[in-house]
């Protein structure tokens, strides 16, 4: 049986490390959009494959719903965070209320 403190921390890690990836992703991508693939080397595009492989996922109805604004910068990361964090703090919540 595992106690509700304990279901409340791996729910806050496994939202902190989701969040964590998402950011680590947009830097990445902006990096090496701005300075090419080329000058850090195959490890870095590798990385970001993997990246990008893992929240596309997250990204992309995202992405269908916000409208095309015109701007080169992606909005939806930004969304996809701050609907993780409002999910995390209601699912604290709830669990902690049982409690």
């Amino acid at each position: 049986m595992v106690s509700v403190p304990s279901l409340v921390v791996l729910v806050n890690v496994l939202i902190t490390l989701a969040i964590f990836v998402l950011v680590l992703r947009t830097v990445l991508a902006s990096v090496l959009l701005f300075r090419g693939r080329d000058r850090f080397g195959p490890v870095l595009g590798t990385i970001t494959d993997y990246l990008v492989d893992g929240t596309e996922p997250l990204l992309a109805p995202v992405r269908r719903l916000l409208p095309n604004v015109g701007l080169s910068f992606d909005f939806s990361p930004l969304v996809v965070i701050i609907v993780l964090d409002l999910l995390g703090r209601l699912l604290t919540f709830a669990l902690l209320r049982v409690m």
